[in-house]
């Protein structure tokens, strides 16, 4: 199966709830229903491509403390460990500079950020298979660029933070 990153918005409401019950983090990340046909958009997955993801975002394997550090950063931890750690929240004001962060760049200066040797060199997740991929692999990580910006663009319109787990 391998390491997913897996994130879901919450409103004021449902961040009470979960901070008032920590180890409901999980499920309300992963209900075990599902998320009905057609998926969530509240929900974004990024599969295996999060830490390739992550660091194409910031240039690190490693957590940040950068405003682009949203797959990996020092958020408030919530919850169990779920195997790779607990869940964590991302308040509404960090998705908000996330996403303010994220709108300026664009398409070639992401390709410019775009480094297969080093994502290997750096034991990124997966980064041998960028490696091998060459040029075609920025193309499935510009994929989850892209529902990054859309998932940042919902939670700051409705005001919302998130919560976060590697499974």
């Amino acid at each position: 199966m391998g390491m997913v990153w897996v994130a879901r918005l919450a409103n004021q409401e449902q961040t009470a709830d979960i901070m008032g019950d920590p180890d409901s983090a999980y499920d309300f990340i992963n209900p075990e229903e599902g998320y009905g046909e057609g998926g969530d958009a509240d929900v974004l997955d990024l599969d295996k491509e999060w830490h390739g993801t992550h660091h194409l975002l910031t240039g690190s394997a490693e957590r940040v403390e950068d405003p682009l550090g949203l797959i990996l950063a020092n958020f408030e931890e919530v919850g169990e460990d779920n195997g790779y750690g607990p869940a964590w929240y991302v308040s509404p004001d960090r998705l908000r500079a996330f996403h303010e962060a994220l709108s300026t760049l664009d398409t070639p200066s992401l390709r410019g950020r775009y480094d297969p040797e080093a994502m290997a060199r750096e034991r990124i997740y997966l980064g041998d298979v960028y490696q091998a991929e060459g040029d075609e692999g920025f193309g499935f990580l510009l994929e989850r660029i892209e529902s990054l910006r859309r998932f940042a663009a919902r939670g700051v319109a409705s005001g919302r933070g998130a919560f976060v787990v590697i499974t």
